[in-house]
C-alpha cells in the first residue's frame, strides 16, 4: 500500500511538472494546449494498459515490439477520435485547418514519447512479474 501512494504521488507529479509551464503561461479562458492533453492522454493510456486485469497479462506476454505497437495503435486511435469530434464540433480542442493539423502532429509525437516512458517506469503488477518469470 505505501508504494502504491509514492507510485502515484509520482504520476501526480509528472503530471503537474509537464503541465505546470502551460497552465502558467496560458491566459484566463484559454483552453490547455493540445501538447498538454496529448502527453496526458499517453500517460494514462500507459497506466491504464499496466493495470487492467487480463489486458497487463496479455501485453505483457507480447514481445517488445509489439507492446510497443499496440500501444501506438492505442494512441492513434484516440488521436483519431480527437481529431473527428474536433472537426465535427463536439470538441475544440484542435483547429481543423492546416496549422492545427500540424500542432496536432508535433503533440502526438509527445504522446508517444510520453506513453512509452510512463510505460517502462510504471511498476509491474503480480501478474505480470509471474509472468515474466
Amino acid at each position: 500500500m505505501k508504494k502504491l501512494r509514492i507510485f502515484l504521488l509520482i504520476v501526480l507529479a509528472m503530471l503537474l511538472i509537464a503541465a505546470a509551464p502551460h497552465i502558467v503561461s496560458r491566459q484566463a479562458g484559454e483552453p490547455v494546449s493540445t501538447e498538454v492533453l496529448l502527453a496526458i492522454a499517453g500517460m494514462a493510456v500507459s497506466f491504464l494498459a499496466s493495470y487492467i486485469p487480463g489486458f497487463n497479462t496479455w501485453l505483457a506476454g507480447l514481445q517488445k515490439e509489439y507492446q510497443q505497437l499496440v500501444m501506438l495503435a492505442i494512441l492513434v486511435i484516440v488521436s483519431i477520435v480527437i481529431v473527428v469530434a474536433s472537426c465535427t464540433g463536439l470538441w475544440a480542442w484542435i483547429e481543423c485547418t492546416k496549422a492545427g493539423v500540424k500542432d496536432f502532429v508535433t503533440a502526438f509525437v509527445y504522446a508517444v514519447i510520453g506513453n512509452q516512458a510512463a510505460f517502462k517506469l510504471l511498476p509491474q503488477t503480480r501478474a505480470v512479474r509471474a509472468l515474466r518469470a
